[in-house]
């Protein structure tokens, strides 16, 4: 299924050919722009699952750092990421190690300009100076909540 959404003289158009309309009026008088997205998803059938899956360690590493570069956009000195080989950063992570493909035995690196500042492994740790953080067990302390992880655990390197 082709889907695309667009907005046009009288309104906003999806689906191919424009099948699913809304007028500005209506448009204007939604909640939010989530709610017109909702609106034209459902017309053509497109559904979210109710509830989102759990998410993992690995994933939320990779939350994170998309976090922290979607942050420094704009920003006069140059954010990046890089992946290296090396493995867990908890010892007591190894257990988990087997069950690794070989490309996946990574690290990410989170480097301002050219000065490494933070290393992530594929099981959720984070570290960050001297200080490791399981950010899955943090994340879950936070009731899930993303933003609040991330300035907890980036806040002194992002200012």
């Amino acid at each position: 299924m082709d889907y695309q959404a667009r907005r046009t003289g009288y309104g906003f158009a999806a689906g191919m050919g424009g099948h699913f309309t809304m007028e500005w009026e209506v448009a204007v008088n939604m909640p939010s722009a989530r709610a017109i997205a909702s609106a034209m998803e459902e017309s053509l059938g497109i559904h979210l699952p109710e509830k989102s899956p759990p998410t993992t360690p690995r994933a939320l590493g990779y939350r994170l750092m998309a976090s922290v570069l979607e942050m420094t956009v704009g920003d006069r000195r140059q954010w990046l990421t890089s992946e290296t080989m090396g493995g867990p950063l908890d010892a007591a992570s190894t257990v988990n190690r087997d069950r690794l493909q070989e490309y996946e035995d990574t690290r990410w690196s989170l480097c301002r300009d050219t000065e490494e500042l933070a290393v992530l492994d594929n099981f959720g740790w984070l570290q960050v100076g001297d200080r490791k953080t399981d950010l899955h067990r943090r994340y879950r302390e936070l009731d899930g909540r993303l933003y609040p992880l991330v300035l907890e655990v980036f806040g002194g390197i992002l200012s």
